[in-house]
């Protein structure tokens, strides 16, 4: 029995004294009622007095009232429409629609009063510095300091917030902060000159411009705080936190810093983050500061980022910002090439000489130890750094080793392929951070390679086992002992190339490259398909953005004039020969011009100038002009092949000749003479010259001077100009002295028909050519006596034959 009733004891005891403490509480919230019913006119004037005789403004309430019931143990006062304007301006510092302060009941008789908590909902703050200096923060200073002493020792205990702007302007200065609480709760606890601060926040900072010319960091982001613990020393007028974790849109960082508020304030923060994507840690900086960072794009996540953040509150400029960061495996995208497969590290920096202030101009991006892929190419790099965001710039030193292969696939060149062979890159650039090939203008590259071969497909000509080194180094190209070989020739090249910088123009055509070249043999037959028609190029897309990059430099390759200045040792073309040749061609987009070319040749020395013409792609217009010393006339002949016609050939004569020839023709798409297109003069001199079993003498022997031995003529000096039209030649009257008579002729000369050629033959060739003491030559203008006429026409066979003309009619019809 006495086990039963132990419990119901106690159960009792417990309801009885949580019974008589309900009702002390009932009987103080009735009594605390009462109070503030009789006495609310006492506490909200109070309430006011206290507000007042902390400010000079002009404060405005539209309505108060006073509860308890809601939020017991507390006193609320409630203001609504609350308004605080400054003398001056009478514009309102202080807008909210309603100010709750909630003072605990026990302390409503005490002469100072701490405030439990602090309401405020909708309302907007806005302070501001005119430029005059007149600030209407003016208005929130104590007018009566003796009393304002008294409530020294009060504080506010809690804050809320909810939906409260605020926008702090300088105007000399030149700063606007301006951010709005969607949410806040502090709670403030006080020890000795310290006030600890507990709060949570979300606020969306609408921009902090420390100088507003140079925009505003942090524009419309929305920070998260919770459980952030500030620390205010109200001697020493300076904030503090420790490291805290807060959220701004989303991304998740870790913050500390101190606020220094007293004479010369200044600030400083520091911030750790990682997995943090690089677009998103650029919206913390001014708007133009992430447009030009926006040139470049960073893919994945950067693994780590910190940023140091201090400077002045007092003056009108930009904190100094450094921050560092580090990624892995990430893409880098440029306006003028993208990497894959990227690791590096990286920083920012606001203030790299102290002759600036921070901002764009004193501004570097730098990204160190960049490994990388440029589509199959790795890439390494020490340095990269883009700087003056004003007008971005960008500096870099990049190395690569790869095959011919891969630097083909990247360029995709539609000029030139690139295949076998290995080559070492190296990039150095200082210029502008533009999409645009005129960067070029500001690239100092190397590119060594080994056993390349390369392929000009326009042409059809492969170049192979290239070995050697080009530079381009500001607006000019130079290659020092590059060699390659294109079939069996060898060449050893020197290159100097002007106005590179053209590529960026739109006249990419007048870019200018001169090349020494030297070979010891040079079959031309190889080149033949130099005069080919240009082979469609197929279309290409270059990787990244090089695309307008390569473009260019096919233009230049397709339409940039070159000067080749050329020796070799041996040249060949078919039967021709010719030794120690040196010329000088210059290339522009559809012309040749030979500017000069020397060679010795048949025994003499061979010269010549020119320009070679594309008309169309199967056609070519040739203008030349030919000086021959000394030549072999037998070895010319049977160098050009008779020059197209069987009339004479190279086993019909001998001797040495002096040519000059200025002529226009035209070649084929293989450098063939098209028929019928040889026109001008060429004068010549033949010396020591012989005819050997030549038919039209042989006829004149076996019809008219049968007596005389016409195999092998010898015969004086022969010159005349002859005139050359199609297939026609026009003889002036030339005078033939030869060891078997002397003869003069004249006429027209036809590689078809049309040939009729006067003969006439001195009678005084018919005394014994045994008495005669040698060749003379009289002139064609000497008079001859009586002569025998004859006349050279096409006859039935098509062959040339001769006959007598007794009536002279060609003369006369030349007459």
């Amino acid at each position: 029995m006495f086990r039963k009733t132990l419990p119901n004891k106690y159960v009792k005891g417990t309801l009885k004294a949580i019974g008589i403490f309900g009702l002390c509480l009932l009987v103080i919230l009735v009594i605390a009622a009462a109070y503030v019913h009789f006495n609310k006119d006492e506490i909200i004037a109070g309430i006011e007095e206290k507000i007042n005789n902390s400010i000079s403004g002009n404060l405005t309430v539209k309505s108060t009232d006073v509860s308890i019931l809601t939020t017991f143990p507390n006193v609320s006062v409630n203001l609504y429409e609350v308004s605080l304007t400054d003398s001056l301006y009478k514009k309102p510092l202080l807008h909210s629609a309603e100010i709750a302060i909630r003072i605990n009941v026990f302390q409503l008789l005490s002469a100072n009063p701490d405030v439990a908590k602090l309401v405020v909902k909708d309302a907007a703050v806005d302070l501001f510095k005119d430029s005059l200096g007149y600030s209407n923060s003016s208005a929130l200073v104590k007018k009566d300091t003796a009393k304002a002493g008294k409530s020294s020792s009060s504080i506010v205990r809690k804050i809320e917030f909810r939906n409260v702007s605020v926008s702090i302007s300088d105007a000399p200065l030149n700063k606007l902060y301006a951010f709005t609480f969607n949410n806040l709760e502090a709670s403030i606890n006080r020890r000795d000159s310290l006030l600890l601060i507990k709060m949570d926040e979300e606020c969306m900072i609408k921009g902090l411009g420390f100088n507003l010319k140079k925009g505003s960091y942090l524009q419309n982001q929305l920070l998260v705080a919770k459980n952030w613990k500030l620390a205010f020393n109200t001697s020493l007028l300076e904030i503090s936190f420790n490291k805290t974790d807060i959220s701004i849109n989303n991304q998740n960082y870790n913050i500390e810093g101190n606020f220094h508020l007293k004479d010369s304030a200044w600030f400083h923060i520091h911030v750790i983050t990682n997995n943090v994507a690089f677009k998103a840690a650029a919206q913390i900086l001014p708007e133009n500061v992430q447009k030009k960072l926006g040139l470049i794009e960073i893919k994945n996540p950067l693994t780590r980022l910190e940023a140091e953040i201090n400077g002045p509150l007092a003056r009108g400029t930009d904190p100094h910002l450094v921050a560092t960061w580090s990624a892995t495996g990430t893409e880098v995208v440029t306006p003028v090439i993208t990497f894959s497969n990227s690791s590096f590290s990286g920083s920012f920096n606001n203030h790299i000489s102290d002759t600036l202030e921070e901002g764009d101009e004193n501004t570097t991006v730098t990204i160190n130890n960049l490994k990388a892929d440029w589509g199959d190419i790795p890439l390494t790099s020490d340095s990269l750094v883009i700087h003056d965001l004003s007008n971005p710039g960008l500096k870099f030193s990049i190395a690569s080793h790869c095959s011919f292969k891969q630097l083909d696939e990247q360029l995709a060149l539609e000029t030139i392929e690139l295949k076998d062979g290995s080559a070492q890159l190296t990039l150095n650039y200082d210029g502008p951070l533009i999409p645009d090939p005129s960067l070029l203008s500001k690239l100092n590259a190397n590119i060594k390679f080994e056993n390349g071969t390369l392929e000009y497909i326009p042409r059809n000509i492969s170049f192979i086992n290239c070995n050697g080194s080009i530079d381009i180094s500001e607006n000019n190209v130079t290659a020092d002992s590059l060699s390659c070989d294109v079939e069996k020739n060898h060449f050893e090249i020197n290159i100097r190339g002007n106005d590179v910088q053209r590529l960026a123009q739109k006249d990419s055509g007048k870019t200018f490259i001169s090349c020494n070249v030297f070979t010891p043999l040079l079959n031309l037959a190889d080149f033949k398909s130099s005069l080919s028609s240009a082979k469609n190029i197929k279309k290409r897309s270059a990787a990244g953005k090089l695309a307008a990059t390569a473009l260019k430099i096919d233009d230049m390759l397709e339409k940039g004039d070159m000067l080749l200045d050329l020796k070799a040792t041996k040249i060949v073309l078919d039967k021709f020969t010719a030794n120690n040749m040196e010329a000088q061609f210059l290339f522009e987009q559809d012309d040749w011009q030979v500017q000069k070319a020397f060679l010795q040749h048949a025994g003499g020395s061979f010269t010549v100038s020119g320009k070679i013409h594309q008309v169309n792609a199967s056609y070519h217009e040739a203008v030349a002009e030919l000086n021959l010393r000394n030549v072999d006339i037998k070895r010319v002949f049977a160098s050009f092949n008779n020059f197209g016609q069987d009339a004479i050939t190279s086993a019909n004569i001998e001797g040495k000749m002096n040519t000059t020839a200025n002529l226009k023709l035209g070649l084929d798409n293989k450098g063939r003479i098209v028929e019928n297109s040889i026109h001008g003069t060429v004068d010549f001199s033949v010396k020591n010259g012989a005819l050997i079993n030549y038919a039209p003498l042989q006829e004149i022997q076996k019809n008219f001077l049968k007596g005389r031995d016409f195999s092998y003529l010898t015969f004086a000096e022969l010159k005349d100009r002859l005139t050359i039209d199609g297939y026609l030649i026009n003889i002036n009257r030339i005078e033939i002295a030869s060891s078997a008579l002397t003869m003069y002729a004249e006429g027209v000369y036809s590689f078809r028909e049309g040939t009729d050629i006067s003969i006439q033959i001195p009678l005084s060739n018919l005394k014994d050519p045994n008495k005669d003491p040698g060749i003379k030559t009289e002139g064609v203008d000497a008079r001859v006596g009586p002569s025998i006429y004859l006349r050279a026409k096409d006859g039935i066979s098509g062959k040339v034959k001769i006959g007598v003309d007794l009536f002279r009619m060609l003369r006369k019809k030349k007459k």
